[in-house]
């Protein structure tokens, strides 16, 4: 008996198929909003050279009239701070090992420390946020010269230590008195405080940032390869400006546009 199921019909390409059903979903037909992503109907804005529909171009402008504050303030400080903190570390850690200040590494320290306080500023960006980020970047640049100048503040130390001792101990026994009484205990150093560890930690920061100054005649490059983190930083900060056109029409060029667009 033979089998009643019929053969498969062979299809071209490009043939339609009744007996299968595919179902695709379509492309969405006209512009839409690059803010929300909504389909365009009727009329549109302009922000920036980018479309948006009429609720989010009124948004749009309110959310960027609003400044940050104090904490908007605080939170790109903090972000630039951590920023800064690990572009000291890599800064440091890349001279130590060759040598040489690479001004490559000093960009990359700016355009880190500056987009973490362009993070933090919610990308509005203006001369506050360009202060900071500048001082945050030239802080975490000649904060390398930390361990220099400690080291050098130990050897110091020790130094006067040893010179202090060092008649005590030569004296010896000829300084005791005739009398036969005993030497007055020396004087006790009174502690120190919380406030003179802050000045002292306050006094070495500056001494730090002054130092590509004062080798500024024997190391000038120093200073040009600061000053190229610094632009990075400020650039990245600078203030946005909003530039809002329209209505237009949807489907017809906008007045602004050159003919024949």
């Amino acid at each position: 008996m033979s089998d009643p199921t019929p053969p498969p019909v062979p299809v071209t390409p490009g043939e339609i198929q009744l007996d299968r059903a595919d179902f695709v979903e379509p492309k969405p037909a006209g512009p839409r909003c690059d803010v929300c992503g909504n389909a365009l109907l009727g009329n549109y804005f302009e922000i920036n050279e980018k479309m948006a529909c009429e609720r989010c171009r009124y948004a749009v402008e309110e959310a960027f009239q609003q400044r940050g504050g104090a904490g908007g303030f605080l939170k790109a400080a903090l972000a630039g701070f951590g920023a800064a903190v690990a572009g000291s570390i890599l800064y440091y850690a890349v001279r130590e090992a060759t040598g040489y200040n690479i001004g490559l590494i000093a960009i990359l320290v700016g355009w880190g420390v500056g987009k973490a306080v362009h993070w933090g500023a919610r990308g509005k960006g203006g001369g506050v946020f360009q202060a900071l980020a500048i001082f945050l970047t030239y802080m975490a640049i000649v904060s390398t010269y930390l361990p220099a100048i400690f080291t050098e503040i130990s050897k110091q130390v020790d130094k006067e230590k040893a010179a202090a001792t060092a008649p005590a101990q030569a004296g010896g026994a000829a300084t005791q008195p005739a009398s036969g009484k005993a030497p007055r205990p020396a004087k006790a150093k009174a502690p120190v405080t919380f406030g003179q560890v802050v000045l002292g930690l306050g006094a070495i920061l500056l001494l730090a940032a002054a130092v590509p100054f004062l080798n500024a005649l024997q190391h000038p490059i120093t200073l040009l390869i600061i000053a190229f983190g610094l632009w990075e930083a400020w650039k990245i900060n600078r203030r946005v400006e909003l530039a809002i056109s329209g209505p237009f029409q949807v489907g017809a060029a906008p007045a602004s546009a050159p003919a024949g667009s």
